[in-house]
Parts: structure tokens; sequence; C-alpha cells
């Protein structure tokens, strides 16, 4: 669910010490806890749930117009690059290093809305037995995967999905008794005869990691590695300039969801069998308000959703978003 557009509405009574929505459900007239709690079935519970529930299904119906809105020029991408490292292990190894030996994985794709993703790595060490392979990044997060090894053979680690916002990932062993084979990079990948990653631009960098920092020299690990955008935090980025705008719009669908659920409800109270015509057409009248403020009214001078969308697109330079163009093709050294 995406939080800032969920963020936006709440119950008045419900709202704990800290939390500012832009609007609140109790601002539809006719709408409070109570009367949603007289409308709430047994797959909601209680007022709260069900005011949660339709907030939450409005949310999922607005993404999908607000995809439906966006210009045919614009583009958001589900990831920048996806790649693996073309290098190769060779006949030498070296013991690996107080503080952990590896590699290390940078994100310098400069976009705002990527995370970097590991899937899978390729590992040859000349030491068998069971040892910890650390996976950590520079803020914090690390995984720990335990594996079996056997002396001079490849071993091939999927499923990874380590997934951060960082920019920077070390992979490492923390066992110093560890022997890793080390790896030769080709001319073409951007790394020198020992290894070393250049400074050739590129959305993906590999190089060595020996001793807790950076090194030049990669040893024992090849990754697969891709850098993924995300979709929640771009429309974030949108919400973030004209939050009154969609709040209010969400505003509108919720109420319409509200009177709709009211007038088809089968619960046996005043609020919900009372009037269901005007419920009707009061769940109508909102979904035209809503629709008004997602496409915009020209003739009443009201900016919709649909074009801040499109100012606002024009504003983000970011790999993560094009317009007019091709994806270009991202490069890993390593």
């Amino acid at each position: 669910m995406n939080n800032c557009l969920n963020n936006l509405l709440a119950l008045k009574s419900l709202c704990t010490a800290g939390t500012a929505p832009l609007f609140y459900l109790d601002d539809i007239e006719g709408v409070t806890q109570a009367k949603l709690a007289q409308l709430a079935t047994e797959r909601d519970g209680s007022g709260k749930a069900l005011a949660d529930f339709l907030i939450e299904s409005s949310v999922r119906l607005m993404l999908a117009d607000i995809d439906s809105i966006i210009p045919a020029n614009y583009r958001i991408n589900n990831e920048i690059t996806s790649v693996c490292s073309s290098c190769t292990f060779t006949g030498f190894y070296s013991n690996a290093t107080t503080a952990g030996t590896g590699i290390t994985v940078k994100n310098t794709s400069n976009s705002r809305f990527s995370s970097l993703i590991i899937d899978s790595l390729k590992i040859k060490v000349n030491t068998t037995g069971t040892f910890t392979l650390r996976i950590a990044d520079t803020n914090g997060l690390v995984k720990d995967i335990e594996q079996d090894f056997i002396a001079g053979e490849t071993l091939n680690i999927t499923g990874i999905n380590f997934e951060t916002k960082a920019k920077q990932v070390s992979v490492f062993f923390t066992n110093t008794t560890v022997e890793l084979f080390t790896v030769s990079c080709t001319a073409g990948t951007g790394c020198g005869c020992g290894g070393a990653a250049t400074v050739i631009p590129t959305d993906i960098i590999i190089a060595g990691y020996a001793n807790g920092i950076e090194t030049a020299v990669q040893s024992g690990i090849l990754p697969c590695i891709k850098l993924k955008c995300s979709y929640d935090d771009i429309i974030c980025d949108l919400v973030s300039s004209s939050p009154r705008l969609f709040g209010l719009s969400l505003l509108y669908l919720v109420a319409s969801k509200i009177f709709d659920e009211s007038a088809s409800s089968q619960r046996v109270n005043r609020t919900a069998s009372f009037d269901q015509e005007e419920k009707l057409s009061e769940s109508e009248r909102y979904y035209a308000l809503y629709r008004e403020r997602l496409m915009g009214n020209s003739k009443k001078s009201i900016l919709g959703i649909s074009q801040a969308v499109n100012q606002n697109l024009k504003n983000i330079k970011d790999k993560c978003v094009t317009c007019n163009n091709p994806v270009g093709i991202a490069w890993a050294t390593g």
C-alpha cells in the first residue's frame, strides 16, 4: 500500500498524537465512526476497520487511475539495469583478511528512486567447510548466509533478494580461515589486470573488499545485481508536489464508496437501511467530484491530478523516469 496516499486521510476520533492527515473522513457530511460501525460487517469487525478497508481500496483504485493519466511520452521504468559480473576466477587464491574479504557493489546511478538488489552470487573458495557469507550495506542492513563449501568448486547461491536503498553494499566472508580465489576481469569490463574498478561512469561498479574497506582486487565472489525503480517512491514525489489536491480527490472517492457501502448494506439498523436511493445519489455525486479532481475541469478552472502529474513529471530528472527516449544500456565494471 502506498503510504503517501494512505496517510492523507483518517478518522478524526482515531488520530493519535503526532499524526496530522490533511483530511478527515468526518469532514464528509453524515460520516462518523459510530455510523461506520453500524455499517461494518463480519469482514470488517469495527467502524475503524471499515474505514481502513475503504481507504485502502480507494488508494488502489486511485493508483490505477493515476497509471492511466500518465502521459504517453513518459515511462516509469521497472529497473535501470540488470547485470551479472563478466569476470572469471583465476587459479590463484589468498587468505581472507581479519575484517572480511570479498567485493563491494556500488549504485552510481544517482537515482533518487532506485534500490540495489543482489539476486545471486557465484563463489569459489579453496577451503572446504561451513562458512558464513555476510551481505552488509552502509545503512546497517545485514544478511548472513551460512553455506557448505568444497575447495575448488564453484557454488551458485540464488534467490538472495537482498534489497537496499543504500548506495553501497559489501559481500564478504567473516571467517579468516577461508582461502578465496582471486578474480580476473577482461579489458571490456572496465577492470584492470588486478580487478581494479576504473573511473568509467556506470550505474553499477564492482570493486574489491578487504579489511573493512574497498580495494582494487576482487576475491572469490561474482554477483548478479539489478537496480530496481520504486513506483511508490515516484508516486510519493508527485503527491508531495500537490498533497491537498491528491488528498481531496481521495476523500471524494472514499466518500463515494462509503455511501455505496451504505446503500448496499444488509445490516438492519437505521444507518444501514434508511433512504437507499438518496445514498446511491450521494455516492454518484461524490464519484463525479472525484473524477473532476482527477481529470480537471477547465470550464470551472479546476486543476486536476492529471495536469499536476504531467507538470511535475517534467521536473523529475531521474533514470527511473524517461521521456521520449529509449532506456539506455548500463554496464557494470566487474
